[in-house]
């Protein structure tokens, strides 16, 4: 625990498979996990699992790699999320003939409590079935109300997770995270989001084609991959690191630096318009974490490097941050910046002629104004119509609007 390079060492014996540093490093991370965090009254303000989704195109590894990684912790189950059922994932409420009523049955996930769930293709997840997956992933419990039944299953799980782009594979013509076919609060539960690429170099391409070739050698002839360590011996030391240092402390001369790095991350191209997102805090907290449970000590700058380290790596190749360090909320969130300048634009011409409950206003003048500020008329009636059905305007009388 005391070497600088142990977390890189004990990560690259996670697989045989070439490349992928990041990846293999984010998955040891994510078997260390990281202390939950409780308020005064024991609700959990901050879990302590970490949540790791590798995405690329068929043929890649992240099945094989996410299938070795995930069978070091001792409780781990696999499920494919094309092939499971309903919501055979997380839970369900299943009619049971011997009791003659409905009971409850614990999906993988709730099964997994304590370890590791992997999910392979988890884009293939029921549309339904996301927001079990996102009570479990962020409350680390899975609540049941169906058929008269109530229920809570705890879901202290891990998520190791593979899924394809949109289109089966990336395209040049989109960042890669525009092609992730999944609800946006669903990605938001992940850590990290790792899209997994064939390296462009040819020595890599040799590499991964002899290690794949090799096997089909006859086995007393093959050329046996010794990694330094063995599953077994990863397994243990992760679960010492665990019970030995459960609780990694963490000085407070590490806030201006953890502070000034995440600006620095999140850096738009506006400088006026810094947008934190303090999601992504909390999941570089929790790799800190799990850093500095495996090295066996408190939390220090070593750890937030690697964690800060992986964040970037991330939203590099997914297309987050560009090669000059620019990072585009807009991608992230997925929304156009342009629409959201232009509701600013709309919603500051609304205050200005509807400044209290009592005004009534020719909607012609309110269009007329917008378009003057470069929106389009469209989109002012567009935005209107909005804020008619949510009940914020209404039309007293034909081209007249009030707020109400």
């Amino acid at each position: 625990a005391r070497q600088d390079n142990i977390i890189e060492r004990l990560s690259e014996s996670i697989a045989d498979i070439a490349g992928f540093r990041e990846v293999k490093e984010a998955c040891l991370l994510l078997l260390a996990g990281a202390p939950h965090m409780h308020d005064k009254n024991g609700h959990l303000v901050s879990r302590g699992t970490i949540h790791v989704l590798l995405i690329g195109n068929p043929g890649t590894g992240k099945s094989f790699l996410a299938k070795r990684a995930g069978s070091i912790s001792p409780i781990h189950y696999f499920q494919s999320a094309a092939t499971a059922s309903g919501r055979g994932l997380v839970a369900s409420v299943v009619k049971d003939p011997d009791i003659d009523g409905y009971a409850v049955y614990p999906g993988v996930v709730a099964m997994a409590s304590k370890g590791i769930c992997i999910i392979d293709e988890i884009d293939k997840t029921h549309k339904d079935d996301y927001g079990d997956h996102n009570n479990a992933m962020n409350e680390c419990e899975v609540t049941i109300a169906k058929a008269n039944i109530k229920a809570k299953l705890e879901a202290d799980t891990s998520y190791l997770a593979t899924a394809n782009p949109e289109h089966r594979v990336f395209t040049s013509d989109n960042p890669y995270y525009e092609q992730i076919a999944m609800p946006k609060d669903f990605q938001d539960r992940f850590d990290i989001i790792f899209p997994m690429m064939p390296s462009g170099k040819a020595e890599e391409r040799d590499r991964i084609m002899d290690i794949m070739l090799e096997r089909h050698i006859e086995e007393k002839e093959q050329k046996e991959w010794n990694p330094e360590f063995s599953h077994e011996f990863i397994r243990k030391y992760v679960a010492y690191c665990r019970s030995a240092n459960p609780n990694p402390k963490m000085s407070r001369e590490l806030f201006k630096s953890i502070k000034k790095r995440l600006s620095e991350l999140m850096r738009p191209r506006d400088e006026e318009q810094v947008k934190i997102s303090y999601r992504h805090l909390e999941s570089i907290m929790r790799f800190a974490y799990a850093s500095a449970r495996l090295r066996l000590r408190d939390i220090t700058e070593a750890d937030i490097d690697l964690s800060f380290s992986l964040k970037f790596s991330s939203f590099r190749d997914l297309g987050i941050v560009d090669t000059s360090g620019i990072y585009n909320w807009s991608i992230e969130e997925g929304v156009v910046e342009e629409n959201i300048s232009d509701d600013k634009i709309i919603h500051d011409v609304l205050k200005e002629f509807l400044p209290d409950t009592n005004t009534i206003t020719d909607l012609g003048e309110i269009i007329k104004a917008c378009v003057g500020k470069g929106v389009d008329e469209e989109k002012v009636e567009e935005y209107i119509e909005k804020k008619s059905r949510m009940g914020d305007i209404f039309e007293p009388r034909k081209g007249f609007i009030r707020r109400l």
